[in-house]
């Protein structure tokens, strides 16, 4: 706040349980735009995080954005690129081929746990997974936290009796998400 106004405002979320947040809002006004005001906030942010017990916090941000800098001034490092679709809403024509009956898709149970983990660290970049989860706890925390999609289901891909891929999907408000790992 400078003279009675309001320059920026940020604000968190939890990402995977108590321990690590997200921001979800970054907001300057248009005069607030430099690099000081946010690195004031994110200088903030990561004091008030530290008291509290938080091990991380992620920074989201479009890659042409101009607080890209300044995130890396603040500490921040990018580790991780996102591509999002969203349907047209016009199905693709697909010509339907032999199904493979080698091919099982099925619920996954408790007992499959150590597995998908084992998939995960088979599948996901050692960048990634020394920022997300490089233990199995750390990536139960993960999976923990998506408990919150509604009509959230988890599903193997085995073939031949092996794990070849797992798929969670799920809706946040109106948006579907999907999760897919795949060996």
């Amino acid at each position: 706040e400078e003279e009675g106004r309001v320059r920026g405002l940020i604000s968190v979320r939890n990402r995977w349980g108590q321990s690590v947040w997200e921001i979800d809002r970054l907001l300057l006004t248009g005069d607030a735009l430099s690099n000081e005001v946010c690195l004031q906030l994110l200088a903030y942010l990561s004091a008030v995080g530290a008291e509290v017990g938080i091990q991380k916090v992620f920074l989201r941000l479009p890659v042409d954005s101009l607080l890209v800098d300044t995130g890396r001034q603040a500490g921040f490092f990018p580790y991780l690129v996102e591509t999002f679709y969203r349907s047209t809403g016009v199905p693709a024509n697909h010509a339907h081929g032999s199904i493979d009956t080698s091919i099982l898709f099925r619920a996954v149970t408790p007992a499959d746990l150590l597995g998908v983990f084992h998939l995960y660290s088979a599948s996901v970049p050692t960048a990634v997974r020394q920022v997300e989860a490089m233990t199995f706890e750390e990536w139960r925390e993960t999976r923990e936290k998506t408990a919150d999609l509604r009509r959230r289901k988890d599903r193997l891909v085995e073939q031949n009796g092996q794990m070849i891929a797992y798929i969670q999907t799920g809706e946040i408000g109106r948006v579907g998400q999907i999760d897919l790992l795949i060996s």
